[in-house]
């Protein structure tokens, strides 16, 4: 799902304004009565809405869902949620514009800041939470052998993103004619405990067919340990063997990535 951020820009907000205003002569005064005017925290209130309800508008699904129904409509919508009518605002915007208009630069420099806001906080929520559609694979997305190497066994190092669980797939080919010992993927959690290899919690062994057909892998484990900092592993690993040898396998559609709670009962289901 994209994300579609807001983008500060004083023409949006302007035609807003423009289809509020029904009729805006050039004379000195507006000819409202102040008593009319909605007051200025509420206007900003109330633009600040307005800006949001365009942006989504532009949005295509909702855009599609209101195609029926004419612009002012849905403006007016917004209007009368906050208890007002259209007439209220064509009033209110015709004061600030010809009678106020250092007034309405301030209401406009507030809206712009509560959007801000708005943004920023998202972008922070965002920021923090995983995101399931994330793959976290640094590596290449595909490797055939030998031309990746005779006997490579494709290694990898993915730092974690907190503790739960954590899933690796891959579309995993290994020929016939393979020469490799024992072909399986290997997987482990790993953090630094001083050692010279650092820890291990290995996930459980994935063994390799060697029959030509492709192979989807599925391997899952929960991290539960706070002081692990990465998973690694050898998506084609293999027994040692002496002499010359060479493998041949495809390995595709890598993926690693957290799992959201949802995603894990999913995961399971199947």
């Amino acid at each position: 799902m994209k994300i579609y951020r807001l983008s500060i820009n004083i023409s949006l907000l302007l035609v807003i304004s423009l289809l509020l205003v029904t009729s805006c002569n050039k004379t000195n005064r507006s000819g409202v009565n102040q008593s009319e005017v909605i007051p200025p925290e509420k206007m900003t209130e109330l633009l600040t809405d307005l800006y949001l309800a365009d942006g989504l508008l532009n949005y295509p699904p909702i855009r599609s869902d209101f195609s029926h129904r004419d612009s002012i409509e849905n403006y007016t919508d917004v209007i009368e949620s906050h208890g007002l009518t259209k007439e209220q605002a064509d009033l209110s915007m015709r004061y600030y514009f010809i009678d106020k208009p250092d007034k309405y630069e301030d209401i406009y420099d507030r809206v712009v800041e509560n959007l801000s806001g708005m943004e920023a906080e998202l972008m922070q929520q965002l920021a923090n939470k995983p995101d399931p559609d994330r793959n976290l694979w640094n590596g290449e997305r595909s490797y055939t052998l030998p031309d990746a190497g005779v006997n490579n066994p494709l290694e990898f190092s993915v730092r974690t993103e907190g503790l739960g669980p954590y899933l690796l797939t891959a579309r995993i080919t290994v020929y016939e004619d393979d020469q490799s010992i024992d072909p399986h993927a290997a997987v482990w959690f790993w953090y630094d405990d001083g050692s010279e290899e650092g820890k291990k919690i290995m996930w459980d062994k994935k063994k390799l067919k060697k029959n030509s057909r492709p192979e989807f892998i599925n391997m899952k484990e929960e991290l539960d340990d706070p002081r692990v900092t990465h998973i690694k592993g050898r998506l084609l690993n293999h027994d040692p063997q002496s002499g010359h040898w060479e493998k041949h396998a495809i390995v595709t559609n890598i993926s690693l990535r957290k799992l959201s709670d949802e995603l894990d009962r999913e995961s399971e289901s199947k």
